[in-house]
């Protein structure tokens, strides 16, 4: 050690000599310089004397600084075990005070065990306190009982855990292998389901289907369907499937909402009367009235933000509206002298920018809900509900046939609404489902709430998009989808509609689905031959020999004049029929010389509302023809129940041109009777009763 310290000493000698060594040839340079007089050669070697010196002042301070170091890093190791060992003492001490004080707690109380130890000197003199002695003895026996008690409790509670997790898992296992004994039981009885025709499995899973895609109420209807399907047993005539919608033709029609009173529709945000004027105008915004106030509602909504997630909706403290003279936007930057006062200024204009935030974020809101209250009403559910039926149709014409129907239920999501849609047969004319029940034409808005809630572009009421989308939103749809609207009042007219249930729809649906076939089958057969059918049950009630022709049928669009004389009068407006949805044709007669043409009216209702003749008389037609075409008007067009039977009502509208044909052969027939009865002319008001042709005399009397 003493030998490295000389050493360190040398080496520090040293590098003194070369500094005061250099310092005098710095001395000696600069005193040469001033005297102007340089000796070159000197100088030159007093450089490299120089550049000596410092190469041994490096040397010498790279060692001083390795010997500095190395000194540091002995005195930090030394500091580390002083530390350590002076943590060692204070945990010593510690433990020391903890025994000590374990000691006097303990000093004073014997036990049991304690007794039995032999001390070389005999017991040891210590003073004993018998009751609190005996205190604690009770309380650390009681403590020992309870936890033994306890303990045999947890022991019962970890068996009756361990009882039921062993229950719980044979159960989950079993539940586990549960799907697959079911697949496998199912998978067995698929011959027997397919032998008995039950399928229940593909019933299952067709209802699982239709509980996850179609909206609710087209699953309340399927629900319906099923269940009809199951009580009628029908389950071939009828199948359920779920398809895609079809949706309108055009784009999408956007509406808007009605505007309702702010003060319902967003959460108390009342305009003033300035928005009422200008609404086109954005109202100002601001936290308060007054800087010091804004500047305490911005630390409070801080403090509450701090506490809570963040949220987009809009606080309490910025819903109201600005009120004249209200500051937007507050900044305090006041300059001062001292540092708090420019630290303040800071914090306002912090709080400043957390107010106009929040007020940009409501500024946002507000356009979210302005876009929002404009919509695409009539968007469609992407799922529909498709209805086939396999009907029977009967029919003497051309015989028992089997007639396919497709009927999509699809549901209108913002408008609520379900409309129905006839797709097969192709043919079918499209009114075949108008007025299923009494004024369900299915043009008007089922639901008025939707006409209430929203408007259109143009100022009329919204009504339903009946040019852009073939189905129609019909009443009785509504009402098997659980949806029950409400017909619209009209004064004092009766305005009660039935509730038809699922059953009582089938019933009708079937039977116009039925009779449709059957009249579009007559009227291809009345374009064809020049005799109307007859049903079987009422061949003796006509002819068997017809000498008027029919010689022409042909379908014409719907008249623009009222040709078939209906009520005009206030009075007697609600007795005309409703000609919407009806289909009109040309018919024309041929007797001999004579000839008639007629308008027939075929509503969506046949054969429950009879078809409406309007006939009228060529110029080369007779009087007497001419006359008498009112009264077989009144014949085919008053008492068409005369003309069918309850099992022949499809025949209405062929019996009907068959008792025109009847007429028009009895009136112009030369021996005819009604000629000669009433051959004159008549004049003035015609108040004869109606009359009656009968058949096999070939006579026209009065009834």
């Amino acid at each position: 050690m003493g030998g490295s310290g000389d050493a360190r000493v040398a080496r520090l000698q040293e590098l003194k000599a070369a500094t005061e060594a250099l310092r005098g040839i710095l001395a000696d340079v600069d005193k040469q310089k001033h005297a102007g007089a340089v000796d070159k050669a000197r100088l030159k070697q007093q450089r490299w004397q120089a550049v000596t010196l410092i190469c041994a002042m490096k040397a010498g301070l790279r060692e001083t600084f390795l010997a500095s170091d190395a000194w540091k890093t002995r005195v930090q190791e030394q500091k580390d075990v002083v530390e350590a060992h002076q943590l060692k003492l204070q945990n010593l001490l510690y433990e020391k005070d903890h025994l000590a004080r374990e000691i006097r707690r303990c000093r004073g109380f014997g036990t049991k065990e304690m007794d039995k130890i032999e001390f070389e000197n005999g017991r040891l003199p210590i003073a004993v306190d018998a009751e609190s002695h005996r205190q604690h003895l009770d309380q650390l026996t009681r403590e020992l009982e309870t936890r033994k008690r306890m303990k045999t409790q947890l022991k019962e509670l970890k068996a009756k855990i361990d009882e039921v997790e062993a229950a719980s898992q044979k159960k989950q296992t079993f539940l586990d292998g549960l799907r697959g004994e079911l697949d496998t039981i199912e998978d067995s009885t698929r011959g027997l389901q397919k032998y008995m025709h039950k399928p229940v499995t593909a019933t299952l899973k067709s209802q699982q289907d239709a509980s996850t895609l179609l909206p609710a109420p087209l699953y309340t209807l399927y629900c319906e369907l099923e269940a009809y399907q199951t009580a009628s047993g029908c389950a071939k005539q009828m199948a359920l499937s779920i398809v895609g919608s079809k949706g309108l033709k055009a784009s999408a029609l956007r509406v808007k909402k009605r505007e309702f009173p702010s003060a319902l529709t967003s959460g108390g945000r009342v305009k003033n009367e300035l928005d009422a004027k200008e609404p086109e105008k954005k109202r100002l915004k601001g936290p308060s009235r007054s800087p010091s106030i804004a500047k305490l509602e911005a630390e409070k909504a801080r403090e509450t933000n701090a506490l809570r997630a963040p949220s987009r909706s809009p606080s309490q403290g910025h819903s109201r509206p600005a009120e004249s003279g209200e500051i937007v936007d507050v900044v305090m930057a006041e300059n001062g002298t001292d540092a708090t006062a420019n630290n303040g200024s800071r914090a306002d204009d912090k709080d400043a920018s957390e107010v106009k935030r929040i007020d940009d974020d409501q500024d946002e809101l507000d356009d979210a809900n302005d876009a929002d209250n404009e919509r695409d009403l009539w968007r469609c559910h992407e799922k529909a509900l498709l209805l086939k039926l396999s009907l029977a149709v009967d029919d003497e014409v051309s015989g028992s046939t089997t007639t396919e129907f497709s009927l999509l239920f699809q549901y209108f999501v913002n408008a609520r609404v379900v409309s129905v849609d006839l797709l097969e047969p192709s043919n079918a004319p499209k009114n075949v489902l108008m007025n299923l029940f009494p004024g369900d034409d299915g043009l008007s808005m089922p639901r008025l709430a939707t006409a209430y809630e929203f408007k259109g572009v143009t100022p009329e009421e919204l009504s339903f998009p009946t040019n852009l989308v073939a189905s129609r939103p019909y009443h009785w749809a509504q009402w098997i989808c659980g949806l029950f609207p409400l017909k619209r009042g009209d004064g004092a007219a009766d305005t009660r509609r039935p509730e038809p249930s699922i059953r009582n729809t089938m019933t009708q649906l079937v039977k116009r689905l039925v009779v449709s076939v059957q009249l579009q089958q007559h009227l291809q057969a009345l374009a064809k031959n020049s005799l109307a059918p007859v049903h079987t049950a009422f061949t003796g009630h006509f002819p068997a020999r017809i000498k008027t022709k029919l010689n022409g049928w042909k379908e014409i669009a719907s008249p623009n004049v009222d040709l078939l004389r209906r009520f005009t009068s206030e009075k007697s407006e609600q007795l005309t029929l409703s000609t919407t949805g009806c289909r009109y044709y040309r018919v024309t007669f041929r007797h001999e010389h004579v000839q008639v043409e007629g308008i027939v009216e075929i509503s969506p209702e046949y054969p429950v509302r009879a078809p409406r003749f309007r006939l009228s008389a060529t110029d080369s037609a007779s009087t007497s023809i001419e006359n008498h075409l009112k009264e077989i008007e009144i014949e085919v067009n008053t008492f068409y129940d005369e003309l069918v039977s309850k099992d022949c009502t499809q025949y209405l509208l062929a019996h009907q041109l068959r008792k025109v044909q009847q007429c028009v052969d009895v009136l112009g027939s030369p021996e005819g009777q009604l000629p000669r009865c009433f051959g004159r002319e008549r004049r003035g008001k015609d108040r004869r009763p109606a009359f009656v042709v009968d058949a096999t005399t070939k006579e026209a009397r009065h009834r």
